[in-house]
């Protein structure tokens, strides 16, 4: 018997993206599949709901906003969900035909714990993807390699996915207590989620042919997140926490991306408010995110 996957995907006040994202699974869809929408839209904003009626084969669940939206999201649709493996997806994610075989394939290897496969996004779509570039790798400044549109022709054994097109066995996600809703707003949460998975002994991979393409919505533009002061600090602010809570608040690893000086130099060699406001908010994320590891339990990596 195949196993039984169930696709979590989380949505908020983006329906022509969720009709895209459920139109492509809709092709990959068979009887060990099951397909689980967590809305996460404000109250009134009905149009996701109206999406998920037209597609009676998914379950719809409506979520309450918080600050930790993507985590409590994804934990909530984990729970609704009944599958052998819990495939997380972004709505913005187009599934390519083959990508439900793929991810069951990788599944064979039993000290697989979690698989992620291919991105190709705008970003990266005229870069060469044979390229001998790392691919998910944690770096021992606490920066992280993505790469994730290249194709190794063998699955290749990473240290992180991306919450796009990641999956994990639903029995070692149900032990590792989900997602950690201690990370709020936008990214890191699936880097937290592997490097406990890693900690229980389990192989993370990249498998090509689990291959999407993520359309890219403005949260997810990397030039955004550079820029803009917000999304700048939350994300410093979750990967801080989550190197302080893993590595250690005075491990190597979390003190090495704690002194940077990238954006301190970047100020010096340009000087301008949109350089001052990023070495701000990269300051003001690393300092939120050391308090915030203060509280949580402690799991250090050697």
């Amino acid at each position: 018997m195949p196993l039984k996957v169930s696709v979590i995907i989380i949505t908020r006040h983006r329906p022509d993206m969720l009709h895209a994202c459920l139109e492509h699974l809709d092709k990959e869809r068979d009887q060990d599949l099951e397909v689980v929408i967590a809305d996460n839209s404000d109250p009134g904003k009905n149009e996701s709901s109206k999406v998920a009626e037209n597609f009676q084969w998914a379950i719809y669940l409506r979520i309450p906003h918080d600050r930790s939206f993507i985590t409590g999201s994804r934990n909530s649709g984990a729970r609704r969900a009944t599958g052998e493996i819990y495939a997380f997806i972004d709505d913005d994610s187009m599934v390519y035909p083959g990508w439900l075989a793929a991810c069951r394939e990788a599944y064979s290897d039993q000290k697989v714990g979690a698989v992620g496969g291919r991105i190709l996004d705008p970003e990266v779509e005229n870069l060469d993807p044979l390229r001998n570039d790392p691919i998910g790798k944690i770096y021992p400044n606490g920066y992280l390699s993505d790469n994730f549109d290249c194709t190794p022709k063998n699955t290749v054994q990473v240290q992180h996915l991306r919450g796009c097109n990641c999956s994990i066995r639903q029995s070692l996600f149900e032990r590792l207590g989900g997602f950690d809703e201690n990370i709020k707003g936008y990214g890191f949460d699936e880097f937290d989620l592997c490097l406990r998975i890693t900690k229980a002994g389990y192989k993370i991979v990249h498998h090509t042919p689990m291959q999407i393409y993520h359309r890219l919505s403005p949260r997810e533009n990397s030039e955004r997140i550079t820029v803009s002061y917000k999304p700048r600090k939350t994300n410093i602010r979750n990967l801080s926490y989550s190197l302080a809570k893993h590595y250690g608040q005075f491990g190597i690893t979390f003190l090495r991306f704690s002194f940077n000086l990238t954006p301190l130099k970047k100020l010096i060699r340009k000087p301008s408010g949109a350089n001052f406001l990023l070495l701000i908010a990269t300051l003001h994320g690393r300092i939120e995110g050391f308090l915030a590891s203060l509280t949580t339990r402690k799991i250090h990596i050697q």
